[in-house]
């Protein structure tokens, strides 16, 4: 036995809109399309300022404490000796003095 195809229509692409009405769209299950990059975008550059704001706070809070109080002054120099022990042990003596070994050897007024 052989069934007649026109009794049985096709299934509708995804998307298409079903018979009926043709200016009428069904109800949908899906939410509307979302605008959120922007709003995202805004969001993380408004963190990324605010951490950056934080940063420098903190850097000049140190900074004003090293400057006007004795243990700060302490805590200052004691960083800066340790920096400078460590620049020892890995064998360099930081960018000037390397430029001053250099420039020993060579005068400027020789040339």
């Amino acid at each position: 036995m052989t069934t007649d195809v026109s009794a049985h229509p096709p299934a509708q692409p995804p998307g298409a809109l079903p018979p009926g009405e043709p200016g009428q769209q069904p109800p949908s299950d899906a939410p509307p399309p979302r605008r959120r990059r922007g709003r995202l975008l805004l969001k993380t550059l408004a963190w990324m300022v605010a951490v950056l704001v934080l940063l420098v706070a903190v850097a000049i809070g140190l900074l004003y404490g090293a400057l006007t109080t004795e243990r700060g002054t302490a805590y200052a120099w004691q960083a800066a000796v340790k920096l400078r022990t460590y620049a020892k042990r890995i064998g360099t003596d930081g960018f000037l003095s390397s430029r001053r070994r250099k420039s020993s050897s060579i005068s400027c007024l020789t040339w």
